[in-house]
């Protein structure tokens, strides 16, 4: 937390601002939920995402520059990461099958594909296909309320679950968890260290 609370700092955050991220909605892998979910976790509660990104603001033809700004910088601090955003393997391992595990990953890749070097294939045993770009539309922006909750209905989830998001390292997923979080599911929360780390022990079962 001391580097992340380093890093904050040289940038100019601080608790009282509100800091907004932006990503490549087309290319990226949800970066701009993952930032959210760090600052949320860092105690930065006004952060959110630009709905669209960088594409849509473009495509809109909005100002932009080349300009690097001067950032006046901030002592930032982290007492503590705030615990209720993400959950370890053992916390997936031990609620496996009370909790919904949530895979944010392609089709391809929750059914075997192995694209990023993972040990295995496959997906967690029970976890339910929610990708986190059927979440987006053409442009990039977020579906409106009733089309999230009607993809949330569809996969089986409500509100008061536990849910825990993952995906190869923690990025994808934790754009889900973001989005899931604004839609009211107040209880998700991302499985950080994801795919990458259950599939290369063992001892974890896969489908």
């Amino acid at each position: 937390s001391q580097g992340l609370a380093e890093a904050f700092s040289n940038i100019g955050v601080d608790k009282n601002k509100t800091v907004i991220v932006y990503g490549d909605t087309k290319n990226g892998w949800g970066e701009d939920g993952r930032f959210v979910w760090m600052l949320r976790m860092a105690g930065v509660e006004n952060s959110k995402m630009l709905n669209g990104g960088f594409d849509l603001w473009e495509a809109k033809s909005y100002e932009t520059t080349k300009d690097v700004p001067n950032y006046q910088k901030t002592e930032f601090t982290i007492e503590k990461l705030d615990d209720r955003f993400t959950v370890n393997t053992a916390w997936v391992k031990e609620n496996l099958e009370t909790a919904k595990i949530l895979d944010s990953r392609s089709k391809e890749e929750y059914d075997g594909a192995v694209n990023f070097g993972e040990a295995r294939g496959g997906h967690l045993p029970g976890a339910l296909h929610i990708s986190y770009k059927n979440l987006l539309n053409q442009d990039g922006t977020l579906k409106n309320q009733d089309e999230l909750q009607a993809i949330f209905k569809e996969a089986g989830i409500e509100k008061e679950d536990e849910i825990a998001t993952y995906c190869t390292a923690g990025i994808r997923s934790a754009h889900l968890a973001i989005v899931l979080r604004m839609a009211g599911y107040d209880k998700a929360k991302n499985y950080d260290e994801s795919f990458y780390t259950w599939a290369a022990d063992e001892s974890l079962d896969l489908e």
